[in-house]
């Protein structure tokens, strides 16, 4: 095992935990000190008095972009390779490519592929693609009732034309239950409506026979497909070239829909039981078995490991 400093958020009111997930399952293959950002200020973010702080000698430092707004100071004055998570490869380009370019990282991980290589073909030798996972133990299947024909929860702006376009024709529809976004900074106590989180969230994609989303203008493999998969809910989306490259295959894992079909092929599989089930069950077993949060830990593990032997 080595010793691995990780520089993170602290992920209890933001939605979206992934992150979390995954350092967990990575402190089971490393000797792991997970450090969050109210110990960064206090340091002044100078990466020299964060090694101080984390009680030990680090091999390698991991720095989580989710954390956004702060950066680390120090880089170059020490000895250790350092890695860097990418979030949201298209924003903030100018100051990214900076930054990595001024402190000498090792390795950058990131969610999407080939946006990344076309915006930062730089720095093609340090990328490695760390996609998407799903925690398996929040998100399988229940064995709940499927009380709901079809389900959307998620967020509904210009970036998710055919989201849009889905809401528009279901609503109104038998059995379609539709969950407006929460925002992603959670605030208990704001308004009585439910904010599905964790394995709530998970329950509620588990009482769907089906799930609509779609990839974004940006044609990204975003969670979703992975967390709808898990729950072994049968998932109507489109595709995009990355899903593909992940094994994910249109009508095998998932059903395919465009702007046009998708209400002919919500009808067909509603009244196709069989059908549903073996493409959902196809999809959960598939996504299990690839994609959950201890293989990706795994790659991750595996990928610094091979930078510090050589």
């Amino acid at each position: 095992m080595f010793n691995l400093l990780i520089l993170t958020a602290d992920v209890s009111p933001f939605l979206y935990k992934n992150d979390w997930y995954l350092f967990e399952e990575v402190k089971k293959l490393t000797n792991c000190v997970v450090l969050t950002h109210d110990v960064f200020y206090k340091a002044d973010c100078n990466i020299v008095e964060l090694i101080k702080i984390s009680s030990f000698q680090p091999d390698f430092i991991l720095i989580n972009e989710i954390m956004g707004g702060w950066y680390t100071k120090g880089c170059k004055n020490i000895n250790i390779p350092i890695g860097y998570m990418v979030h949201d490869v298209q924003s903030n380009v100018d100051f990214r490519r900076k930054f990595l370019s001024e402190n000498a990282i090792s390795l950058i991980f990131s969610f999407i592929k080939h946006k990344f290589v076309e915006l930062y073909p730089e720095f093609t030798d340090k990328f490695r693609w760390l996609p998407h996972h799903v925690n398996t133990s929040i998100f399988k299947d229940y064995g709940l009732q499927r009380e709901i024909n079809s389900l959307f929860m998620g967020n509904t702006s210009p970036l998710y034309p055919l989201r849009k376009k889905v809401i528009e024709k279901m609503r109104g529809q038998p059995g379609f239950v539709h969950h407006v976004h929460p925002g992603y900074l959670l605030q208990p106590g704001k308004d009585s409506k439910p904010v599905f989180v964790g394995e709530q969230y998970a329950k509620e994609i588990n009482r769907a026979k089906m799930f609509f989303t779609c990839c974004s203008i940006y044609k990204y493999p975003l969670l979703k497909y992975f967390e709808v998969l898990a729950c072994r809910t049968l998932l109507l989306a489109d595709s995009c070239e990355e899903l593909k490259e992940l094994g994910f295959k249109p009508d095998k894992h998932f059903v395919e829909i465009n702007e046009h079909n998708f209400y002919q092929k919500y009808l067909y599989y509603l009244n196709n039981e069989m059908k549903r089930n073996q493409i959902a069950t196809d999809g959960h077993q598939f996504v299990t078995k690839y994609h959950s949060t201890r293989v990706r830990a795994q790659q991750l593990v595996k990928y610094i490991a091979d930078i510090l032997k050589k």
